[in-house]
């Protein structure tokens, strides 16, 4: 059973009964960091915990830059710069490194970056939540990749069996 401690401050003005506000500790959109966040290369390591940060500051619309900027990072280490987001996108899609679905995925996260980025959209803690899981899922595939390899090494060939040899 998991328990989740939170607390919750309110706040209003005698002279102005209208503007109450209220605050959660920690904010509803704080989110642990994954264990395998350790093993990525520096600066998307220090990047993402400062993604970390501003969800703990409730800062949603720092936080979906921030991961806006990790996908473009992430895009940038495989197929270069060039070009925008699309022409990354495409890229990827072409090298094989995501599929046609993937990039509709990372598409709407991203989306959200350039919302809240140049039209000050601030989104909802699910929201957050979603773009966070996106961003997650694309960096722990990335290291999947690496482990997957490192598997594959390590593992023993299927022996085969010789023609009309098995049980009687």
């Amino acid at each position: 059973m998991v328990v989740a401690t939170c607390m919750r401050r309110k706040f209003w003005w005698s002279e102005e009964p209208q503007s109450e506000s209220v605050d959660y500790y920690p904010p509803q959109v704080s989110r642990q960091s994954p264990k395998w966040a350790e093993e990525l290369p520096s600066d998307l390591k220090a990047l993402l915990q400062e993604v970390y940060i501003a969800l703990h500051a409730d800062s949603r619309r720092l936080a979906v830059m921030g991961a806006r900027a990790i996908i473009d990072l992430v895009m940038e280490a495989k197929v270069g710069d060039i070009g925008g987001f699309e022409e990354k996108l495409g890229a990827l899609v072409e090298r094989g490194y995501i599929s046609a679905r993937n990039s509709d995925v990372l598409r709407a996260a991203l989306s959200a970056g350039h919302a809240a980025a140049h039209r000050g959209h601030n989104a909802s803690a699910a929201e957050v939540g979603q773009i966070m899981d996106i961003v997650e899922n694309l960096l722990h595939t990335d290291l999947l990749e690496k482990t997957a390899e490192q598997l594959a090494q390590t593992v023993p060939a299927r022996q085969r069996k010789s023609p009309g040899g098995g049980a009687c």
